[in-house]
């Protein structure tokens, strides 16, 4: 019986070792099962208050955003009921001039819009009866120095006071009436145009960032607009200011690179619609025709000598590099020498950091590929800020030599972009034009709201490029953020 106790002991010691081990593994299991929850709770919470504050951000800086948009706009309403009201009170006060002073004022403004040929001048039936005898023959002695003639109607024209001056089938209405309707209308439109500024991204940028696929990506942007181009947003400026010569020159840039484009394609032969940026103020059709015909005589002034020389360069020297970056300094000169003649100091300014940013790339590139001296009288233009001279100086020392010189300028912080990484580089430099068109959202005329609204527009188009480029190349989250380009907000 001994021996059967034993066995049974032993049975009875190996199943208790068994259950401990068992339980023992258990027990282990249930604290790797529990840890392992503990973090995953504790990584969700941590991802949802990130994700919670994030959003709390997004909507504080929105709320920010929009208090601040409407702000700008009750300020420049109360500046256009400013300037209504200050019409109204001229309107009275000329109203109310004496006879003489009266006249003597329709003799002035009469005057500057004489021109060759035989006029009419149409008056209220009141003024006809108030006429001084001399008034006529006033205004012929100032017509006939412009080579031309003028009559006073008989019949009254249907108006209150000022004039309307006809020549031919042309009749221009300068009552007084229709003077302070125009300048309101003006004041009316600009108030449009620059709450446009004041809310120019039409996109929440961090939803379109957010968005998983590029598809997805599509049919968010769909949803939220119909296709808007610059060439779109151009068109809706040219409405307000057809003929502003300030705005015209934004499109220089695109002008010189068409220019390119038709080199190019003519000595390739392609077509060089495929590589035509809109907008522009020069037709691909005339930039062709140009070189066709050999006569730059239908370009704009500013295009003609480059178009010439770029021609006779890359056909002599079979250069093409050599030729682009001759229509590249063009470029920037002509841009810096429009903007000086328009007398706009935010265009000037404009002028200025489009020249500087370009220069610093051009230089820096050549400072790294070793180009000669006579490649960098060519390739760079030169501002007043940072004159051509120091800048080839500057790269014909090298890489470190050029970011050194960079350093002793105003410019310090290009150096520090270009240490980093190009890309960094790039979103500066249109970092910094979007934060210079900032400076035109308090501005209520000019040409200054405008051009700043094309601006923004040409930084958020560009950020949504970026983003469907990088959502078809699989690119992360952060990069994407961090190649955003500062918006106009």
């Amino acid at each position: 019986m001994a021996g059967l106790e034993d066995i049974i002991n032993i049975i009875d010691s190996q199943q208790k070792e068994t259950e401990s081990r068992i339980m023992s593994s258990a027990e282990s299991k249930v604290r790797e099962i529990n840890k392992d929850a503990e973090a995953k709770a504790e990584k969700a919470y941590s991802d949802y208050m990130k994700k919670a504050e994030a959003e709390n951000l997004h909507s504080f800086e929105s709320a920010c955003n929009s208090v601040d948009s409407e702000m700008k706009r009750r300020v420049l309403k109360c500046k256009v009921e400013i300037i209504n009201k200050a019409i109204e009170n001229t309107l009275a006060k000329l109203r109310s001039q004496s006879d003489a002073d009266y006249f003597a004022m329709l003799e002035r403004l009469i005057s500057r819009n004489l021109r060759n040929g035989s006029g009419i001048v149409s008056l209220s039936s009141r003024d006809l009866g108030r006429l001084p005898g001399d008034f006529e023959k006033k205004l012929n002695e100032k017509a006939s120095a412009a080579g031309g003639s003028v009559s006073i109607s008989k019949e009254p024209a249907d108006i209150e006071d000022g004039f309307i001056l006809t020549y031919g089938n042309i009749s221009e209405n300068c009552s007084f009436s229709a003077i302070a309707e125009s300048a309101a209308n003006v004041s009316a439109t600009t108030v449009s145009v620059v709450s446009l500024c004041c809310t120019s991204c039409a996109y929440d940028m961090e939803q379109l960032i957010n968005t998983p696929t590029l598809s997805e990506l599509k049919a968010l942007l769909a949803s939220k607009t119909h296709g808007e181009t610059l060439n779109d947003v151009w068109e809706m400026l040219s409405g307000y200011a057809p003929d502003c010569a300030e705005l015209k020159i934004l499109l220089y840039k695109n002008d010189f690179h068409n220019l390119k484009a038709v080199l190019k394609a003519m000595l390739s032969g392609r077509d060089p619609e495929h590589y035509y940026i809109a907008p522009s103020n020069v037709s691909i059709e005339d930039i062709k025709n140009a070189y066709t015909s050999k006569s730059t005589d239908g370009l704009p002034v500013y295009m003609r000598g480059p178009a010439e020389e770029a021609y006779e360069l890359v056909t002599r020297t079979l250069d093409g590099q050599l030729s682009d970056s001759l229509i590249d300094a063009a470029a920037l000169r002509a841009i810096q020498q429009s903007a000086d003649e328009c007398g706009n100091d935010f265009i000037i300014r404009y002028a200025q950091l489009t020249t500087v940013c370009a220069d610093i790339k051009t230089a820096y590139r050549c400072s790294i590929m070793h180009k000669s001296n006579q490649f960098m009288e060519t390739a760079v233009c030169g501002s007043r800020e940072l004159d051509k001279a120091s800048l080839i100086r500057a790269a014909l020392s090298g890489r470190d030599g050029f970011l050194n010189y960079l350093n002793n300028t105003p410019y310090a912080e290009a150096a520090e972009m270009l240490k980093n990484s190009p890309a960094q580089f790039e979103k500066w430099c249109d970092d910094v034009i979007t934060e210079h068109a900032e400076t035109a959202r308090m501005q209520a005329f000019g040409a200054e709201p405008l051009a700043a609204y094309y601006i923004a527009k040409e930084a958020e188009l560009k950020n949504i490029r970026i983003i469907s480029i990088c959502r078809e190349c699989g690119t992360d989250k952060d990069t994407i953020t961090e190649r955003m380009r500062r918006l106009y907000v």
